[in-house]
């Protein structure tokens, strides 16, 4: 860009003497000096980066690629435009074409932002989604730094998969997991609810591992891996070995049930009517005077006891 030079030093024409032929002021003088100030103005208007001092007022600027830091476009009555990049130091104000949301790569950090559809394929958000009314949406992580409240995270088929509700219950299958007390898991199938314990040792198939079952009314525990189930508290109290033994106090069970301990409590007393009374087979029972045995069906026999 360059400014406009005199060609004619028309000053230095006012300091001669009348009568000198460099005195007078001809055509082509006003030519030379026409075409100085056509080239200035030409050099201006075709700048990659002119300076104007003031206010410039443009009723059209056609911006290939720059960046526009004075005030706002449009003032406060917003233009409309269109825009290869935009960028601003401060802030953008005003609504964002829709056939443009999509193309925006970077919008930095925004103080409020209301969107009806938003595609978040690797960022953070970390306000509520949908506020009152969750909006739903496919993630690859969601990661929040507070509460996750959520209506249900659908696997995409006709199911709700996992619900975490405000009293911090999380459910499976269902969209009300609600315990009795505390916070709580909860899972819930049509048929048969099952938790499932995994590891390297077992296996990670369909057949493998430990777990609990739910069916009807029915609670179930199984070993899927043939091992024992034991029972502690911190310790081991008992223990169901692979053979259906039952040790309480034994880790190694011989029998059905196999007690290491001194003695064996039957709380309640009965006294069988007769000896002919309702029994099964190994049915034991007892009173102050003695021990009844059920040896068969509805069959009795007793022995007395005494103090010694």
């Amino acid at each position: 860009m360059s400014n406009y030079t005199p060609t004619t030093d028309f000053s230095v024409k006012d300091g001669l003497s009348t009568g000198n032929a460099a005195k007078l002021v001809k055509g082509v003088d006003f030519d030379g000096e026409f075409d100085a100030i056509q080239t200035a103005v030409n050099s201006k208007a075709n700048s990659a980066s002119p300076t104007f001092s003031g206010t410039a007022t443009l009723p059209t600027v056609d911006i290939g690629a720059g960046a526009i830091d004075g005030t706002a476009i449009g003032a406060s009555s917003a233009s409309t435009g269109a825009f290869t990049t935009l960028t601003a130091a401060t802030s953008i104000t005003g609504t964002l074409a829709t056939a443009a949301q999509a193309n925006v790569t970077s919008l930095g950090t925004i103080a409020s932002l209301v969107a009806t559809t938003a595609d978040i394929n690797a960022g953070t958000v970390d306000a509520t989604i949908g506020a009152t009314t969750p909006a739903a949406g496919t993630f690859t992580s969601l990661t929040t730094t507070g509460a996750f409240t959520s209506l249900g995270i659908d696997d995409n088929a006709d199911a709700i998969t996992i619900t975490i509700d405000s009293d911090e219950n999380v459910g499976i299958g269902t969209t009300s997991p609600s315990v009795a007390s505390g916070g709580g898991l909860v899972i819930y199938d049509n048929s048969v609810a099952r938790v499932s314990l995994r590891n390297s040792t077992t296996g990670d198939g369909s057949a493998d591992g430990v777990g609990l079952l739910l069916s009807g009314t029915t609670l179930g525990i199984e070993n899927r891996e043939g091992g024992d189930i034991i029972f502690y508290t911190p310790s081991e109290v008992m223990r169901i070995a692979d053979d259906g033994n039952v040790g309480i106090g034994t880790s190694a069970p011989t029998e059905l049930l196999d007690v290491a301990g001194d003695s064996i409590r039957i709380r309640t007393a009965q006294t069988p009517a007769s000896a002919t009374a309702t029994g099964t087979v190994g049915q034991i029972a007892w009173d102050a005077s003695y021990i009844y045995v059920c040896i068969s069906t509805d069959v009795w026999k007793r022995s007395a006891i005494s103090t010694w």
